[in-house]
């Protein structure tokens, strides 16, 4: 290009009305250079003029510009190759002379915007040296692109030794007041795309290692622009545009890219004024639609998942495709991989978030309004009908996780003094407002219609609220507990849906590999492709759940949250760490009614999804376990300190996992116990454990829920393991064996005692369950009896499919109440060998004796044939474990009086053949010696007892009517009246219904043993009576 075009083109495009640099440039002519500076006679002006050349060859090395066409040696120092300025030579040479090379700082911003403008500064660029060639500086000298050149110059700039503070900072400050004018009027560089251009240069410079070099570059000039009081959202808002449609393009979770793009929205953290642009770009237009905040690029960040993802094409699996064409080593490679990079992912998505809280208070206030109010926005998705596509995704909400977990991480933690600094109260304040949140420092909303664990009685004092803003740790605390329920618990539960349904789809494939060629062909490889999905969501969900850095964190999390949950049930003394110890604190302290239940909802469900896939984290926790286990101690088994059952039962759940004795449950033995069995040993509130455990067990028999009926078996399950590990250790059993004896000395208050509470309801659902199991298998017997008859022959494949789906579903059902039954009579079986009296009191013995004939007469009588099944390991029917643990409980009880006279007695099952024939059974179970031998012993009593009953009930057979119990027709022995209906019944009935249901039996009011009044004198006539017919047939 000629120094005519130079001049047009500066004519054309550098009005000083249009140009922003015009400002900038000086008119050298008018400099007061003074006639003696070019002399040069004084000597402080030859030290001007030294410094005046050092300046200059600065200027070229940084910003390769020259106005001198000669080249020269490079022992100069100067560079190979520099674009030629020539309208600056021109109006320098006009007021120095033709001789004159020198670029001063003056001059240099004018230089540099002069360098700019050239359309093809490849064109102007000239050899500065006599030396060979250089291609690479050459190709630096003509840089298009104004941010690149810009950058390289600063870069070079920081390369260069010796440099005073006065002169770098000048040069600097050329460089970014420039490339600010850029990014805010990109026009003035030809109209180049400036803004990709960061884009461009940021992701360049990241694998480079030169990553903090760009950073800084960009903060200078965003620092730049916040001084000239411009707007930064204009300068680098569109940088954030461009990214955004950048990582919309192809979201992948394993592409290296997304490190760089992370780096991007780093650079904006780091500054405060540009994380100010990055938080406005993260705000949705609309702040109610939960899916807008995926809408930004930290969204974007958060969306990359290993789950499944809905696009266009109708989706899909971008891990663990066709999973069954891999084997189980492969899975676990890709399980690893993905854990890997959604940890180093959400990683730099903390740091992020960490950098904007630091940059400014304000800052931090917008981004945890931000949280807040995403967190509100998609509180749809812990709901259970809730509209999908207008929430965030999984792959959200378990990332975000991920984040502020992280974040909490620094104070919570077990035994961490900084968790006490975690105010309760913060769930009672409401607010609606951005102003609300940043003066209460709450940014959660709608906590105050949350659950609590309980509620405050009439009689106590409101809870005072806090006057000072929160916390940040508090405020972190909140958000992190909000989110785990709308993100992992989620998440969870969408998980074992799923692991129910692929179950589903494998038994019905089984099935229908049995029934071909009967089967359609379509109809197995439909099953097979359902099959085949369910196994990609179960494999992708799991990794999601279980990746190793979340799952620590959430450890950490839970136990910290635990512990303090202890402490604020035991103490109101918050000014250290609290180690719990006997006796513990009966006082409910108020602060439990600002505690919402989702707190403990999070903690059960992670407990839960470790406890089912990740059960060597228990063991690896090592010494914090304890602090989970005082958890369920303190907290199972009182009402008042959780209202609801619910989360109450399901601590049994976890405790189960906690449970060392693999064997007897089938589960793994290749994870270590130590931890495990040590807490049950060494814990300091371990005496409370087995209280804690039956009161949860009766509690949920009376929660007043419609459908606790059904759901009490579940949560009942895992009871009966731990039970039999407990009564497993002599001390344990010791303190099981002191509740026994403490029921005892109040079995006549008018709340039935603990104890024997439990040991009522256990009957009840020995009885129910066994009765349910039986009848279940009475019905499979018919389906299978069905299959192996001429009508099976003559059956559609559709009837055949039908009938197979129904015995499944009698299998499972029968399945669960045999192992449910099995269970209850084993937890009899061995607490009835070392507590004999609550069995044989008189509320129960007669029901106890009255069940075992029962089941006896069921397992081994004449109709046991319908209970032959095809295969009774398959619904876990084991009628000749349980003939074994029946027959102990009867040689258990077998030397207590009262018992062997209710087995007499019970007319409807007893008769002495009975035991002839249960002798031969146990013979041929290969049942032991000693029970054996003890049925003998006690069969001869129950046969002589037998004999004394027939005879006093010929005796007394023409008892008044009103001598008899109304309920049973037996002949009372110790009457009491009921004042809710005037009825007159025998004291035991009574007493043993109240056990069950403390209502009146015969109109159903409230009724308690307290209130029953005994009838002496109704007494007294019954055993006058007696004694008369007693006299009366010795006479005779």
């Amino acid at each position: 290009m000629d120094r005519s075009s130079l001049s047009e083109l500066e004519d054309e495009g550098m009005s000083n009305m249009m140009n922003p640099f015009a400002a900038l440039k000086t008119n050298l002519e008018s400099q007061d250079v003074g006639e003696e500076f070019i002399a040069g006679d004084d000597s402080d002006d030859d030290e001007e003029i030294l410094n005046i050349i050092k300046e200059s060859k600065f200027i070229h090395k940084v910003f390769l510009i020259t106005i001198n066409d000669t080249p020269v040696s490079s022992s100069d120092g100067v560079p190979t190759h520099c674009v030629f300025l020539f309208d600056i030579a021109e109006q320098i040479k006009k007021v120095y002379g033709d001789d004159w090379t020198l670029i001063e700082f003056a001059s240099a911003q004018q230089a540099v915007f002069e360098r700019l403008m050239c359309p093809i500064p490849s064109d102007m660029v000239i050899n500065t040296s006599t030396d060979q060639d250089n291609e690479s500086v050459k190709a630096e000298a003509g840089e298009k692109l104004a941010l690149k050149y810009l950058f390289e110059c600063y870069k070079r700039l920081l390369q260069q030794p010796n440099t005073t503070e006065d002169l770098f900072k000048r040069c600097q400050d050329v460089i970014v007041s420039i490339a600010a004018t850029c990014l805010l009027t990109p026009d003035v560089v030809n109209n180049q795309n400036v803004h990709q251009q960061v884009f461009d240069i940021v992701l360049r410079e990241f694998p480079n290692n030169n990553f903090d070099t760009s950073a800084q570059f960009f903060k200078l000039i965003a620092e730049q622009v916040n001084a000239d009081e411009m707007s930064c959202t204009d300068a680098f808002g569109p940088v954030l545009t461009t990214l955004y449609q950048e990582m919309s393009k192809q979201p992948g979770l394993e592409k290296s890219v997304n490190y760089g793009y992370c780096a991007i929205i780093w650079l904006f953290s780091n500054s405060s004024c540009l994380a100010e642009v990055l938080l406005h770009h993260m705000t949705p237009a609309d702040q109610k639609i939960g899916k807008a905040y995926e809408d930004s690029v930290v969204g974007k960040i958060l969306c990359l998942t290993c789950l499944y993802n809905k696009n266009n094409d109708g989706g899909t699996f971008q891990f663990f495709d066709q999973p069954s064409r891999n084997t189980q080593i492969e899975h676990s490679a890709t399980q690893s991989q993905i854990w890997q990079l959604t940890s180093l992912l959400n990683t730099k998505v903390y740091e992020i978030f960490i950098n904007i809280c630091k940059s400014s208070p304000e800052n931090k206030h917008r981004l945890l309004e931000w949280l807040g109010n995403c967190m509100k926005a998609n509180a749809g998705r812990g709901k259970m009908f809730s509209l999908g596509n207008q929430n965030a995704s999984d792959g959200f909400f378990v990332n975000l996780c991920a984040v502020l977990l992280h974040m909490c991480n620094k104070f919570a933690k077990p035994n961490s003094a900084r968790m006490l600094a975690v105010d309760f109260r913060y769930c009672l304040e409401d607010v609606q407002t951005s102003d609300d949140m940043r003066n209460k420092g709450v940014h959660l909303k709608d906590l105050p219609k949350s659950d609590f664990l309980r509620k405050l009685d009439d009689d106590e004092e409101p809870i005072a609220t806090r006057q000072e803003p929160f916390n940040f740790s508090t405020d972190c605390f909140f958000l992190t507990h909000r989110c785990l329920q709308l993100g992992f618990n989620v998440l969870h539960n969408r998980f074992m849906k799923v692991y129910r349904e692929l179950h589903q789809y494998q038994q019905a494939y089984q099935e229908h590999q049995r029934l071909r060629p009967a089967t359609r062909q379509g109809l197995l490889e439909d099953l097979k492709d359902n099959m085949e999905k369910a196994t990609s969501l179960f494999l992708s969900m799991k990794a999601a759940l279980s990746e190793t850095r979340l799952t620590n964190l959430c450890m950490n999390f839970y136990t910290a949250t635990a512990q303090l949950l202890v402490q604020c049930a035991l103490t109101d003394d918050l000014t250290s760490v609290f180690k719990p110890s006997l006796p513990i604190s009966e006082e409910i302290p108020s602060t439990l009614a600002c505690i919402p239940a989702f707190v403990v909802e999070n903690i059960v469900d992670f407990l839960l999804f470790v406890r089912r896939f990740k059960e060597e984290e228990f063991e690896e926790f090592g010494e914090h376990l304890d602090h989970l286990l005082s958890f369920i101690i303190v907290f199972m088994g009182n009402k008042k300190r959780i209202n609801n059952y619910h989360l109450r039962a399901k601590l049994a759940d976890i405790l189960d996992g906690f449970m060392p004795n693999f064997n007897s449950r089938g589960r793994s033995t290749m994870v270590s116990t130590f931890h495990r069995q040590r807490i049950f040993i060494e814990h300091p509130l371990r005496m409370l454990l087995s209280r804690s455990l039956l009161t949860i067990f009766n509690d949920i028999e009376f929660s007043g829920d419609e459908h606790a009926f059904e759901q009490k078996f579940n949560y009942r399950m895992p009871m009966y393991g731990i039970l039999h590990y407990l009564w497993s250790l002599e001390e344990h059993r010791n303190w099981i064996k002191d509740l026994s004896a403490e029921s005892m000395l109040i079995i006549e208050d008018a709340v039935p005692p603990l104890f024997v509470q439990f040991i009522n309801l256990l009957i009840n659902d020995a009885i129910f369950t066994l009765d349910e199991a039986m009848d279940y298998l009475k019905k499979i017997r018919e389906l299978e009896l069905t299959k192996e008859s001429p009508e099976w022959e003559a059956m559609s494949t559709v009837d055949r499919l039908q009938h197979d789906a129904n015995l499944r579903t009698q299998g499972k059902i029968a399945k669960f109440f045999n192992i449910m039954a099995n269970e209850s009579i084993k937890v009899l079986s061995y607490v009835s060998s070392e507590i004999k009296d609550v069995f044989t009191h008189s509320s129960m013995v007669d029901r106890v004796a009255a069940m075992f004939n029962d089941f006896l007469v069921k397992l081994i009588g004449n109709k046991m044939g319908l209970l032959k099944v095809r295969d009774f390991d398959a619904y876990d029917f084991k009628p000749k474990q349980l003939v074994k643990d029946i027959s102990k409980i009867y040689v258990n009880l077998g030397d207590q009086d009262a018992f062997c006279e209710a087995v007499a007695g019970d007319e409807r099952s007893y008769t002495p053949g009975l035991f002839i024939k249960l002798e031969k059974v146990l013979i041929k179970v290969c049942a032991e010696s000693s029970t054996i031998q003890g049925i003998k012993v006690v069969a001869t009593k129950f046969k002589k007892m037998s004999l004394l009953k027939e005879t006093e009930e010929e005796l007394f057979a023409d008892a008044p009517d009103e001598f008899l119990d109304p309920l049973l027709t037996i002949l009372m022995t110790d009457p009491v009246l009921l004042p809710t209906s005037n009825q007159i019944v025998e004291r035991s009935t009574i007493q043993r219904h109240v056990m069950s249901d403390p209502h009146d039996p015969f109109n159903r009011k409230p009724l308690t043993m307290d209130m029953v009044i005994p009838k002496d004198d109704l007494r007294q006539q019954i055993e006058e009576w007696k004694e008369q017919k007693r006299n009366h047939a010795k006479d005779s």
